[in-house]
């Protein structure tokens, strides 16, 4: 499955208030199902909540694995030591519930995180220009 075969959606879920208090964590889980049930394109930050938001996110991925939506992490990138850093974060936490979908046999998965390690490794590994 190529995950940017999937167009756009007209609105965007702009994640910033999951996990904001998390005495209503069912609450947010909900909210972010709602979303997903509606097939719109989520936008997310580390930085969102001290992180909680990821937290959020993975919980209600974890609970509908064939409805995990495209999502857009927002990444600071004043450096590229804080770049790197930020996308290797974004793809540990959510790495399960990201690349990994209900209809994928174990084949596919092992393929697919191997195109993402090839990908990462030809980007952050390549020879630097003298």
């Amino acid at each position: 499955m190529n995950p940017i075969a999937k167009p756009p959606s007209l609105f965007t879920f702009g994640c910033m208030s999951l996990g904001k208090d998390l005495a209503k964590l069912n609450d947010h889980i909900h909210v972010a199902r709602t979303a997903m049930d509606a097939g719109v394109w989520f936008h997310a930050s580390p930085t969102y909540n001290r992180g909680f938001t990821y937290m959020v996110l993975r919980m209600a991925f974890d609970e509908a694995r064939s409805q995990v939506p495209p999502i857009i992490i927002k990444i600071r990138c004043g450096t590229p030591r804080l770049l790197r850093f930020e996308v290797e974060d974004a793809l540990v936490r959510m790495s399960k519930a990201l690349d990994v979908r209900a209809e994928q046999t174990e084949e596919e998965v092992t393929r697919e995180r191997g195109a993402i390690k090839n990908t990462y490794n030809q980007i952050w590994h390549r020879p630097q220009a003298q």
